[in-house]
């Protein structure tokens, strides 16, 4: 039997993508007999390829929707770019909140002097990385509203035009 006859249902390409960057999904997933889905209850952790291809995926969404429409949908929280703990979060080139995927309060303020429980600046890293590289990686720590403990999390950031898109994820 083929890998993807595994899957289940259709599924796209952003699919896919997640499945094969995330090796605990995929093991998950062979582990299922043919015609079988995974549970909803059945929460499998999140690789930090999980949080490059959701910026990757938001930018292409931003490339073909436009600024406006892409901004809205991120700040969406029902919206296609939230997916449990995974969202999209965009700052601008000076730190300021353009959209975020849990919080539209958010919108609009500056965050470059946020820091994690360590004291880190982690969002001013973001911004600087992201206005002289382009593109990276940034680890912090910060509060998991279920577990109720600081945990390290670990953001994948890309500079797209004026915006700085940004995911992070739990580390495994």
């Amino acid at each position: 039997m083929a890998f993807f006859d595994y899957l289940g249902p259709p599924c796209n390409i952003r699919e896919v993508n997640l499945i094969a960057a995330s090796p605990k999904r995929l093991s998950k997933l062979l582990e299922l007999q043919p015609h079988q889905t995974l549970k909803q209850e059945d929460p499998m952790p999140r690789s930090q390829y999980d949080a490059k291809i959701w910026v990757e995926t938001a930018k292409d969404f931003y490339k073909n929707a436009g600024k406006r429409i892409a901004l809205a949908e991120f700040t969406n929280p029902n919206g296609q770019f939230r997916d449990g703990e995974l969202y999209i979060y965009v700052l601008n080139p000076k730190g300021t909140m353009l959209a975020h995927g849990i919080n539209e309060r958010f919108v609009g303020e500056d965050f470059l002097g946020l820091t994690d429980s360590d004291g880190r600046f982690f969002i001013k890293e973001i911004v600087d990385a992201a206005n002289t590289k382009g593109s990276g990686w940034v680890q912090y720590k910060w509060y998991h509203p279920v577990s109720k403990e600081w945990l390290p999390k670990i953001a994948y950031f890309e500079k797209v035009d004026d915006l700085i898109l940004v995911s992070a994820v739990y580390r495994e």
